[in-house]
């Protein structure tokens, strides 16, 4: 499989703003721990929606939240502290 060659988002981040991403199917993140690894920097908030009758979320920043697991195809919020380019995720 060969690998993708272009950066999530495509633009860049902008420092504060959120991201709305889902990773490839071949990353290699299990937990929101890996995914906020592979952001340039290595920081930010990684939040996820947890569906339901009353939807609620989880947050991991690092240090504050839930380091929750990930599961391929669903959707993130990303929201970068810095301005920096975009990344291209960890995959096999």
């Amino acid at each position: 499989i060969p690998a993708p060659t272009g950066t999530n988002p495509s633009g860049g981040f902008i420092a504060g703003r959120d991201y709305l991403v889902s990773l490839p199917y071949h990353t290699t993140a299990v937990t929101a721990n890996d995914v906020l690894a592979d952001l340039p920097g290595g920081s930010g908030t990684v939040t996820r929606l947890i569906p339901g009758v009353t939807p609620s979320f989880q947050f991991w920043t690092g240090l504050f939240g839930d380091n929750f697991p990930y599961t391929v195809g669903d959707g993130l919020l990303i929201r970068p502290v810095g301005t920096s380019a975009g990344y291209l995720p960890s995959h096999f």
